[in-house]
């Protein structure tokens, strides 16, 4: 954990009993990252015994440049795979409290770069 906020990464905090894990990212000074972090979202939940607790969670939006970002870095099916299934949650009606901003993240993809833009307008026109 220190490290990874020493040196701007992101890390997990994993449940080893359960199996639970996190992924929490320090914020980093670029605009990207500030925007993301300005448009959290505190979020309600409830624990294994039933108490109510909040988190601040990123935006679906931002999760999904945060992909298309890494995909940029690495190429990883993974993160192509994982857009899509959120695209088609999103179609079934399930984010309706938060549905994907569809514009925000094309303009975002595009900031990335033309094939995370393309790869964006791909996943769209398959996955919903």
């Amino acid at each position: 954990m220190r490290e990874g906020i020493a040196l701007g990464m992101m890390f997990n905090l994993i449940d080893s009993e359960r199996g639970a894990k996190a992924d929490l990212t320090p914020l980093a000074s670029n605009q990207s990252a500030q925007r993301a972090f300005g448009r959290r979202i505190r979020r309600s939940f409830r624990d294994e015994q039933g108490a109510a607790f909040e988190a601040w969670c990123a935006h679906v939006d931002d999760i999904i440049l945060g992909k298309l970002s890494a995909w940029q870095e690495g190429r990883s099916a993974k993160h192509l795979n994982d857009i899509a299934t959120i695209v088609r949650f999103d179609a079934a009606g399930l984010t309706a409290r938060y549905p994907i901003d569809r514009d925000y993240v094309a303009l975002g993809a595009a900031e990335i770069g033309p094939e995370a833009l393309r790869a964006w307008r791909e996943i769209v026109a398959r996955s919903g």
